[in-house]
């Protein structure tokens, strides 16, 4: 299974004390159950972050996280960009392009355009790790998202 981090969360990958959410997350990617996508602008605002960057470098040479080819996304993401609600058409084109059926992130705009399965280009819907919970513990919902196996479409 494949997903992707949105930036307004990427700092839970590196965080000494993450939330209950980002600490299951990671705990998924470094236990191999899954895999992070990256590619495009997303990459370039994930990696923002010094920490962040040495974090995705390290995971890319260890096979936990997929770097997609840029170009395919910025192309893809230029084309949709009046479909989407959110400022983030780079996501929802990384997505398309990799496949990736899971994102983790705070951003309400981001998560409906992530749902849409017209712009998401097929036949299967987005699925949300959210990272706004607002207790320290995970719900069911959480727990079964990263136990699934289908949401990450062939692409590649």
């Amino acid at each position: 299974m494949c997903a992707i981090i949105d930036s307004n969360v990427r700092d839970e990958l590196v965080k000494k004390a993450p939330s209950a959410a980002g600490s299951h997350f990671r705990k998924w990617l470094s236990d191999r159950k899954g895999k992070l996508v990256v590619g495009g602008k997303l990459l370039e605002e994930l990696q923002e972050s010094r920490a962040v960057k040495q974090w995705i470098s390290s995971r890319i040479q260890a096979g936990i996280v997929d770097r997609v080819e840029d170009r395919k996304v910025d192309i893809l993401a230029d084309e949709i960009k009046d479909q989407c609600r959110s400022d983030d058409p780079h996501i929802i084109a990384l997505a398309r392009v990799s496949g990736a059926r899971l994102l983790y992130t705070a951003d309400r705009d981001l998560m409906d355009d992530f749902q849409d399965k017209k712009l998401l280009g097929g036949q299967a819907r987005g699925r949300i790790y959210n990272a706004n919970v607002e207790k320290d513990t995970l719900s069911k919902t959480h727990r079964s998202l990263l136990n699934r196996v289908d949401l990450c479409v062939s692409k590649r």
